[in-house]
């Protein structure tokens, strides 16, 4: 697995939650040129500070990559995936930085059979994403029903908003082992 670093504390949280469950590569994505992510299944898109677009080179590499490779977002790399797709940034009605937001399942999804349908999640982030949901399915969202969780109808690709990784996130822990597990058996 491929963890591409924007230099986010973030990024070190689930570096060393992944690493306790796969093998687990850090690249800055400023040095995506250097290295070769042929072999490479898994890559993360993770968490990072700032808007979509200062994000232009992982939009590249997710252009590049999205139809040979499982790819997972979280938070950032969640919006980032859903404007891959034709959605758009905008405010969240709810501004939440490090505080919990009550989620629930609306989809049927293998990984989230042994999740509770309402739980708790950490949340980070004052930004939500608007438009149809064409290509992706919404598997888990909020009061608001801004999406919280979506898998692509077609390729290997899951987005996460909220924070998996942090304590406060109960069953953050349960559903990554799950996504890893998922992207892990899928074919491509």
């Amino acid at each position: 697995m491929i963890i591409f670093s924007n230099n986010d504390s973030f990024t070190m949280n689930l570096y060393n939650f992944f690493s306790n469950l796969t093998y687990v590569k850090l690249i800055n994505i400023r040095s995506i040129t250097q290295y070769n992510i042929s072999n490479e299944s898994l890559i993360c898109f993770p968490p990072s500070g700032g808007q979509i677009s200062d994000l232009m080179l992982s939009l590249d590499t997710l252009r590049i990559i999205y139809i040979s490779k499982h790819i997972l977002g979280i938070c950032l790399g969640h919006q980032m995936i859903l404007y891959f797709f034709g959605l758009r940034q905008s405010l969240s009605q709810n501004i939440i930085h490090g505080d919990i937001d009550i989620l629930r399942n609306i989809s049927k999804h293998i990984f989230i059979n042994n999740i509770p349908f309402v739980t708790h999640y950490c949340r980070y982030n004052s930004i939500t994403m608007l438009g149809q949901q064409i290509s992706t399915k919404i598997l888990m969202d909020n009061s608001n029903k801004e999406p919280m969780m979506i898998i692509h109808k077609v390729y290997p690709i899951i987005g996460i908003q909220f924070h998996p990784e942090a304590i406060r996130s109960i069953y953050g822990p349960r559903l990554i082992r799950n996504v890893i597990s998922f992207l892990n058996d899928k074919p491509y």
